[in-house]
């Protein structure tokens, strides 16, 4: 392994500097270690000598004679996104640390440079870069249409065929698979193929209480029971010419579905406590986790009913046996989370692909989705490694609700405590091995109010 700061992967430094004795420093102090120091002035000069000599690394100064330093960090983001970028700057404006971290700078160092300072921000950079990693977060290559479906397995092209052909037909359709498959997904992809101006109102017929089931969907009138004051329009009725989406039909009582068959049937209802009939325009998408004709078979559930909900029928198969979408779902989560979280990261390293291969998955793509949220918030480089993906296995196996996305702040939050616990709250330590400054460290603590335990 290189002593500290030793070229490794870090042949190439470009710094750009105004301030001509900081480039003369970190071009003597860097040569000596066997690195190659470019330097640039200006913004402008810099930007350019960046695309002639494709750097391993770049010191940039936030204050430069013709460019706001942070915006050119944000260009380097855009034109370079592998590349790591430490800002310098003599100022002492924490704000200006705050929006760079945002702006996803690798670190933050201040004047007088301290070359221990540099050359651990050089070690952070090699950690960085160094991975052999398969970037699989290609931005142009996955819509980001919340309703898409993203999968290239033979099981998951058979799905979107049948989403194709069912468009073209106004029929129900009963969609069936595993929790956390994305039945609700595959019903809205329905719905924008085939009336994406019309509205789309799914229930979730295992949250509401059996007896306010007939009012929540069909509405009604002015006392039809105690509280009534007034007519109220159900759900099913607000679908319009659109699409109404029972998710958990299984989860519905017998008496309900007696009346549910019926609606589907006569193509009209009637509100709770009223006699006129409303016509039906909407097409019923259903679906369910269970077994629905095994239900049938044990009187669960209405044979009759079953048969009119299969006139299209969907099955979405568990993660587990199509792996092959395993690599391109988890691309499309991190390119979801990168965007939202303004996170410079645009890949996962092979063993971290690995990992995620070797899973089960028994909370299906739902839980993929939460442990790429986790991953996300733990690493500290633009690659997704083998470690953040373990932890993130580890992590949601522990959770009480399997696949539930805490928020990232809460995540962060534990991680930081944890890795404090672990190196007892040595800060320089901590944040060396976080991928953040100390001073950024300290921010944290006191952002989400982190107390010593001997406090």
């Amino acid at each position: 392994m290189p002593s500290r700061g030793e070229p490794s992967d870090m042949s190439k430094i470009l710094v750009i500097d105004d301030d001509k004795s900081i480039c003369r420093s970190l071009q003597l102090q860097l040569n000596r270690k066997g690195h190659k120091v470019h330097t640039a002035q200006t913004g402008t000069s810099g930007f350019t000598l960046c695309a002639s000599i494709s750097p391993d690394l770049i010191f940039l100064d936030v204050t430069l004679p013709d460019v706001n330093g942070l915006d050119l960090l944000s260009k380097f983001q855009e034109t370079v996104p592998l590349t790591p970028v430490i800002m310098i700057t003599g100022r002492q404006d924490t704000s200006l640390i705050i929006e760079a971290m945002q702006r996803n700078a690798l670190d933050y160092i201040r004047k007088p440079l301290n070359m221990d300072d540099v050359f651990i921000a050089i070690e952070k950079a090699q950690l960085q870069v160094s991975r052999n990693a398969a970037v699989v977060a290609d931005r142009s290559e996955y819509s980001t249409s919340p309703h898409s479906i993203v999968g290239t397995s033979r099981e998951m092209l058979e799905v979107i065929k049948q989403v194709g052909r069912l468009s073209k037909i106004r029929v129900p359709v009963l969609i069936l698979g595993e929790s956390g498959t994305g039945k609700e997904l595959v019903a809205r992809a329905l719905h924008t193929a085939s009336t994406p101006t019309e509205p789309f109102v799914a229930v979730n017929c295992a949250a509401i209480v059996p007896t306010l089931l007939a009012s929540e969907l069909f509405g009604h009138e002015q006392g039809a029971f105690t509280g009534a004051k007034g007519r109220r329009i159900g759900k099913l009725e607000f679908a319009g010419k659109g699409t109404f989406f029972l998710d958990e039909i299984g989860e519905i009582p017998p008496d309900f579905q007696a009346q549910l068959l019926r609606v589907l049937q006569e193509k009209e209802f009637e509100r709770v406590g009223g006699n006129q009939s409303v016509p039906l325009h909407a097409r019923i998408i259903a679906a369910s986790h269970r077994n629905l004709q095994e239900m049938v078979k044990q009187g669960k559930f209405r044979e009759d009913l079953y048969y009119r909900l299969t006139v299209g029928e969907i099955i979405i198969p568990p993660l587990r046996i199509r792996p092959d979408d395993i690599p391109v779902l988890a691309a499309h989560f991190l390119q979801k989370y990168a965007l939202s979280t303004e996170k410079a990261v645009v890949g996962i390293e092979q063993k971290g692909l690995e990992a995620l291969l070797q899973h089960s998955f028994p909370g299906n793509v739902r839980e993929l989705d939460n442990i790429i949220a986790r991953a996300l918030i733990s690493s500290t480089t633009c690659i997704l490694s083998k470690t953040d993906i373990q932890s993130a296995i580890r992590s949601d196996t522990t959770q009480e609700t399997p696949g539930q996305i805490q928020p990232l702040s809460v995540i962060e939050k534990q991680h930081i405590t944890a890795a404090l616990d672990f190196y007892k709250w040595n800060i320089s330590k901590t944040a060396r091995k976080l991928g953040i400054s100390p001073t950024t460290l300290r921010k944290k603590i006191a952002d989400y109010i982190i107390q010593h335990p001997e406090a």
